[in-house]
């Protein structure tokens, strides 16, 4: 494999990060609720294609809302790995406001939000995690 083929298989693809954010998604059959849900993000630190935060987002038929941030990367043999970084229940709302690469080192600033009257307030959260 040339320098350049080895360059794109290890670069994350729009299909890959929906996949694996979308295993974030509960099932609603579990939950014993009708709901739904999507997956959305692949906020990319600067110069790196290899690594992102993903978002995915439930509701279930209550109006229960559930929000989850995922690190996702591939490895040095190209296989996905994913990991949350953190969640949101009943309403509240967690999401990136940036993703820094420094080597193996991944930081996320986020933001978890109770976004209602009489929820939690406003946290501003970091979370370096090493991959």
């Amino acid at each position: 494999m040339t320098q350049l083929e080895n360059k794109i298989a290890q670069e994350l693809t729009f299909e890959e990060v929906k996949r694996c954010a979308d295993s974030y998604i509960p099932d609603a059959k579990k939950l014993g609720k009708d709901g739904d849900g999507w997956s959305y993000g692949g906020d990319f630190p600067e110069g790196r294609k290899d690594v992102c935060v993903a978002k995915s987002l439930y509701w279930d038929s209550s109006n229960n809302e559930y929000h989850t941030l995922v690190l996702i990367w591939k490895d040095g043999n190209g296989a996905i790995q994913h990991c949350e970084i953190d969640c949101s229940s009943n309403g509240g709302v967690v999401y990136a406001e940036s993703i820094k690469a420094l080597g193996n080192e991944i930081t996320v600033s986020y933001v978890k939000d109770g976004n209602y009257p009489c929820r939690a307030p406003r946290q501003d959260k970091i979370k370096t995690i090493k991959i």
